[in-house]
């Protein structure tokens, strides 16, 4: 199971100290996710109470439940089988789940001091981060076994193999958007299979890690139309380690760091996913995926809404984005539709003050 659930099952009870339950509950998740939350939780807070009659009193109670939450099996299967029962809400659980997950946490301050860092006047200072990033639960979990088990070793080359499973993982894509998670599922095995081949013939590809990441990444918007927030977040934690990975193999790679940005906005942490893609497309302008992300986590932190200053200077940002895409699509067919150069010229004109030209 996901560390998230238990994460924020924690805060939630160390916060109810001072708030109350409900109060704690708002805070941390928010009060739409909370609504659909509380009934994962409550089995699991009553049993807690039932065990320390003064868990929310004494603070050796509330120490003792914590670590009850991280020992105790019986608990974490309660929490998951609760998870499982949800019926509408999955959407904002899965939110939650990545937002408070282990994995994804132990990279985001590290990711964020690396971008900060990445220039010339800091560039040792970034290798320093770097190292430290490759050393944060990088050992993928079960990796050996899964190369193990691959199918017998592949008479393609590496360089055929890394094609060919990313054009399962992007045939994949095409299958999502139109919704169908068992087509789109059916491609990503494929892709997964081929992927592991690969890795099995050449343990250091960091390119083959980065098309994992991606699969795992894909994976997880398979398990979000399935409504299975549980699986979302595993999937992504597992696309963070793959693109960690590649950092260590390879400190040079533009990719593994697009995909983390991938991660995160597919978390709804927007704004580390434009900083992440910032990094990006700085050091790669004509970087097309990068590039068409950035707008969409630009547009998702529009549409999201804040503070009027903020949402100038996204709005600014988005057009300057948009600017580029619009010369940069034609030059490259093989990424972008063929209808999506109109849908761009037309978020321009909307985004652009009336009779600007931005």
């Amino acid at each position: 199971m996901s560390s998230g659930i238990v994460n924020v099952t924690k805060l939630v009870l160390r916060e109810a100290v001072k708030w109350g339950l409900d109060e704690a509950g708002s805070r941390v998740c928010g009060q739409t996710a909370w609504g659909v939350l509380k009934s994962v939780l409550m089995p699991v807070v009553e049993e807690l109470e039932r065990r320390y009659p003064k868990l929310f009193l004494v603070a050796e109670d509330m120490e003792k439940a914590q670590a009850d939450l991280t020992s105790d099996s019986m608990l974490s299967e309660q929490l998951s089988d609760q998870l499982a029962a949800l019926k509408e809400g999955h959407a904002e659980i899965m939110q939650l789940l990545v937002r408070f997950d282990d994995k994804l946490a132990s990279y985001r301050d590290l990711i964020i001091r690396a971008v900060q860092e990445a220039d010339k006047k800091n560039q040792a200072r970034h290798e320093v981060i770097i190292s430290e990033i490759a050393n944060v639960k990088t050992a993928i979990a079960g990796l050996p076994e899964q190369i193990q088990q691959a199918a017998p070793e592949p008479k393609l080359s590496i360089a055929e193999i890394y094609k060919q499973a990313n054009g399962y993982q992007m045939d994949a894509m095409k299958w999502i958007s139109a919704r169908d998670p068992d087509a789109a599922s059916q491609r990503l095995e494929m892709a997964r299979g081929m992927a592991m081949k690969g890795l099995k013939q050449d343990p250091g590809s960091a390119k083959m890690m980065v098309t994992l990441g991606f699969i795992e990444k894909s994976m997880a918007q398979v398990s979000e139309l399935r409504q299975d927030p549980e699986s979302v977040a595993k999937e992504l934690s597992l696309a963070a380690q793959y693109f960690a990975k590649a950092i260590e193999l390879d400190k040079t790679d533009l990719n593994a760091i697009h995909g983390m940005a991938n991660v995160y906005y597919f978390g709804h942490d927007y704004d580390m996913a434009i900083q992440l893609e910032m990094a990006v497309v700085t050091a790669w302008p004509n970087h097309g995926p990068a590039l068409n992300d950035l707008a969409l986590a630009l547009e998702a932190k529009l549409q999201r809404g804040g503070p009027r200053k903020s949402m100038e200077a996204t709005k600014r940002a988005l057009i300057s984005v948009y600017q580029m895409l619009e010369k940069l699509m034609p030059q490259q067919p093989q990424i972008f539709p063929a209808n999506y150069l109109a849908y761009v010229q037309d978020r321009l004109r909307q985004l652009r003050p009336s009779g600007g030209q931005g």
